[in-house]
């Protein structure tokens, strides 16, 4: 699948682009999922849906 979509620009510091309903369903995602949005070699956004990092658990110090 191919799509070509525009840019469009939301408040000052942010920017939209709508992705396809096709998409969405070929993936499996639902409305107001939260997914992971990165920077690949400088040229390509990369969407994946977002998982929850595993934090290390430490022991607390005394104050």
């Amino acid at each position: 699948m191919k799509f070509t979509r525009k840019l469009n620009k939301l408040g000052k510091y942010s920017y939209t682009v709508v992705v396809p309903k096709a998409i969405i369903d070929t993936l499996g995602w639902h409305e107001h999922q939260k997914v992971s949005i990165s920077l690949e070699s400088g040229r390509k956004i990369e969407i994946k849906d977002w998982s929850p990092t595993q934090r290390v658990s430490r022991p607390r110090g005394k104050k």
